[in-house]
């Protein structure tokens, strides 16, 4: 249960507090660690012989996706969030209901020349009980219901860009005062998620 969006290619890092450095599902995340990682999105994707799902984090704080120069959005939930950032669409990733049927290999992918962000509440377990035969256990499985999550959407730019001006930075009053401003607007925005715990708030 989530949501998508995609970002120019060039916003091709990720950084994120959460379990990692590896892959990692509800049911399957206990050989992962909380703590904050960097990497790469094409690193997101494991070449798994056939393509399938991939690349999922549990328990993240905040994910934070950018270009060279640090700039970009930055993701977090009122509860810790599952979040992933590909090269390659759900269809990219898909065979079918019958996987036999399609005969596919993750070496014949093109990575499309954008990055693919899932920000979700929660994804189903992926099975393992019997070496990926049998559906999830119980409590891994997201039946039928109503669902609903938060999160809150930031741009990483204006902060980062004062802060490179030669009228800033050799101002320390000045340098205080951006700092400040940046600190209150993520308290506003902190707020207003806790009061907004039926819908999604972006800025």
């Amino acid at each position: 249960f989530g949501m998508e969006m995609q970002m120019p290619k060039e916003f091709s890092n990720v950084e994120f507090y959460g379990k990692g450095p590896h892959e990692n599902y509800i049911d399957r995340a206990y050989s992962q660690n909380i703590g904050v990682w960097k990497q790469t999105v094409a690193e997101q994707y494991y070449n798994y012989v056939r393509p399938q799902e991939s690349g999922n984090k549990t328990g993240v704080r905040y994910w934070k996706v950018l270009n060279a120069q640090g700039k970009g959005l930055e993701f977090e939930g009122t509860e810790p969030l599952e979040m992933k950032s590909l090269n390659y669409t759900d269809d990219d990733l898909y065979s079918g209901p019958v996987k036999h049927h399609t005969q596919r290999h993750s070496g014949d992918l093109t990575p499309r020349p954008f990055t693919v962000v899932s920000i979700a509440s929660r994804e189903m377990g992926v099975g393992c009980v019997n070496s990926w035969g049998a559906w999830p256990r119980k409590e891994y499985q997201m039946p039928y219901q109503d669902y609903k999550y938060t999160f809150i959407e930031n741009e990483l730019r204006t902060v980062s860009k004062l802060l490179t001006d030669p009228s800033v930075i050799n101002n320390p009053e000045r340098c205080n005062e951006v700092m400040q401003q940046y600190i209150t607007l993520s308290n506003i925005q902190r707020e207003l998620a806790k009061h907004l715990g039926d819908r999604v708030f972006v800025k």
